[in-house]
């Protein structure tokens, strides 16, 4: 029934009952999970250094999250991508 899986996930309590839920579907229906993560960046900057480092320390900052859902999804052998992208959720 479900092909595809779009989580929009940050860590937060609520993105992790989602992605729990999105995780069973998953697992019924052998779909493909696809999490998403996006980091808002400074609307008003002086440099575009200012937005490389804000960047990179989002970055920085999800890909702990983002390495724990992957490790999840790894130990359930489920096919999935993981995506973070900038500007607003």
């Amino acid at each position: 029934m479900f092909k595809k899986i779009l989580v929009g996930y940050d860590g937060s309590e609520s993105s992790e009952l989602a992605f729990k839920k999105a995780l069973e579907l998953a697992e019924i229906f052998k779909s493909k999970v696809y999490i998403l993560t996006v980091s808002r960046i400074p609307e008003y900057v002086q440099t575009i250094d200012e937005i490389e480092e804000s960047k990179r320390q989002a970055k920085k900052f999800y890909s702990k999250i983002l390495q724990k859902a992957e490790e999840i999804l790894k130990s359930r052998n489920l096919d999935y991508e993981i995506l973070l992208d900038f500007g607003k959720p």
